[in-house]
Formats: structure tokens, C-alpha cells, sequence
């Protein structure tokens, strides 16, 4: 049964965005489902005056028409709605987020590219910004990801909480339709000390008490694949990416809490940092609690 009726692809229009149209696309093949494709342009014609710049309405209507140009590139397909849209919006990122609730998309698609820390404030700051606040998951494709579409190899990264249910069960139903398979994966991050505590004696996490815990998810949350499991202890974000790269993982599924700032912290910490640096797409479920 397919898992998306309605996909929305996100895009700039750049190289980095080839390969998350790549995977829209067959996603919207595999699911059958409805893909709008949308760019967002941040140009308005009140900045385009406040710079000096004359004319400037006809400007923005001729770079908008330029952007529709490059959208109606893309080629129809037998048997496949493609809606095209071209907006104006001083917030990418909420024009993105508008559209995702106009017209109800159960999945985003946007691209990103590995780049430094200077620059991933600015250029991944719209992605980052989608990915805390939408309400559908959020599937990041990286301009270098490997991995096949639809995935055959799924890591699911899970802290055992109530948040992380929906992300386990999503991904499940991805590997039940594509005959993947599923590795389920906790980290158990060890405690660290601060230069107060330092004479008090920090215990390593207890793997056994770990893979108890696990075991004990995977048994009350009903599943339509049985997944493998996996326990590790260390760093969350490196641990997550080296069991991606290790096992040749072609999606990784992370949860997230809702739109609370401790969820946003939380989501802050962890996908954030795992989208950046992961071999292969990032798929962040959040859970509406």
C-alpha cells in the first residue's frame, strides 16, 4: 500500500537540488502519487526599489517567468500529476511550509549540499527551518547522497520515547512496500562529566540494559517488518552516521518531537547535525504530541 498521495519537491532550481528532484520523482512513480514541484523567489519588487533599482516590477516579473520556464522543463510523465508553482516570498522557508498545508503534501522533498559552518547558516537555514517546523516529515536529499530509490536498506535512529513510534512505524511501512530491509538502531550516549564533578566516577551506558530496552520497543509497537536491532554507545550524531556508512544504508529515519521549543532543541541537536553529514537521504518524522 502506498505510503504518500501527495509529494511536495522544494527547490532552488541549483545543482544541489538535481538529486532530491531525482528521488521526487520516483517516489511520486512508486507511491503514485501527486508531486508539486515549487520554487520560492525571494525577490519582491519593494526590495528591488529600496535598492535603487528602476523598473523594477518588470525585473521580478521576468525572473518569475524565468523560474516558471525552468520548472515547465521538467517533463511530463504518462500517468503522473505534476503540479507546478512559482512563489514570491521574503521566507522560503514559510512559503514552503504555506504550501505544504494548502494543499495537504504528506511528505516534503528539498536538497542540500555539504558545505562549512559559515555557509551552512546561511544556505542551510531553509531547510533547517522546514525541517522544525512542518507538520508532514521531511525527506533532505543531499547533492552527493548515495543510496538507491526507493530505499533497499533502511537505518532507523530511535531513543525509545513516545516520539520516536511514529518515526519506527512510518519507516516500517516504507520497507513493507519496497521489500527493504530494516535496521533499527538505539545509541546510548555516555555520560558526561563537568570540571564540578570531576571526582565523581562516571559510569559507562550498559549495552545489555540497552539492548533490553530495545527489544522491549520492537515487542509492544506492532510493525509490518521485523527489523534487526542494533545497540551502540556514543557520540548520537557520529554514531548514527557511522552505522549509516557501515551498513550502506540508503535512508536514514530519524523522530522529532512537535513544534515545542524543547522539541525544536532537541530536533536542533541531532537531525540537524545527521542531515548535514549523512552519506545517504534523511527522512525526519516528527510526532505531533
Amino acid at each position: 500500500m502506498a505510503v504518500y498521495k501527495k509529494i511536495l519537491l522544494a527547490t532552488d532550481l541549483s545543482p544541489k537540488a538535481a538529486r532530491a528532484r531525482e528521488a521526487a520523482l520516483q517516489l511520486a512513480r512508486d507511491h503514485g502519487a501527486e508531486l508539486h514541484i515549487l520554487h520560492v523567489n525571494v525577490l519582491s519588487a519593494l526590495h528591488m526599489d529600496y535598492r535603487g533599482l528602476k523598473e523594477a516590477d518588470d525585473y521580478v516579473a521576468s525572473v518569475m517567468a524565468s523560474c516558471r520556464e525552468s520548472l515547465d522543463a521538467i517533463p511530463d510523465e504518462p500517468g503522473l500529476t505534476i503540479e507546478r508553482a512559482v512563489r514570491t516570498d521574503e521566507s522560503p522557508a514559510g512559503a514552503v511550509l504555506a504550501y505544504a498545508g494548502e494543499h495537504a503534501a504528506d511528505l516534503i522533498v528539498m536538497g542540500t549540499d555539504k558545505v562549512d559552518t559559515l555557509q551552512r547558516f546561511f544556505v542551510g537555514s531553509v531547510v533547517l527551518k522546514v525541517l522544525h517546523h512542518a507538520d508532514a516529515p521531511v525527506l533532505v536529499v543531499g547533492r552527493d547522497s548515495a543510496g538507491a530509490t526507493p530505499a533497499k536498506r533502511i537505518l532507523v535512529a530511535t531513543d525509545l520515547s513516545e516520539a520516536a513510534d511514529g518515526a519506527v512505524r512510518h519507516a516500517a511501512r516504507l520497507a513493507a512496500m519496497n521489500g527493504a530491509a530494516m535496521t533499527l538502531l538505539h545509541v546510548m550516549e555516555p555520560q558526561m562529566g563537568t570540571p564540578y564533578d570531576m571526582g565523581q566516577v562516571i559510569g559507562d551506558p550498559d549495552p545489555e540494559q540497552g539492548r533490553a530496552a530495545l527489544a522491549g520497543f520492537v515487542e509492544r509497537t506492532p510493525l509490518e517488518v521485523t527489523p534487526e536491532t542494533d545497540v551502540r554507545v556514543g557520540p548520537a550524531i557520529r554514531t548514527i552516521v557511522d552505522a549509516a556508512e557501515a551498513g550502506g544504508a540508503d535512508l536514514i529515519v530519524l523522530g522529532a518531537t512537535g513544534h515545542s521549543a524543547l522539541g525544536r532543541v532537541l530536533l536542533g541537536s541531532t537531525a540537524d547535525r545527521v542531515v548535514q553529514h549523512a552519506p545517504c537521504p534523511v527522512l525526519v518524522h516528527r510526532h505531533q504530541g
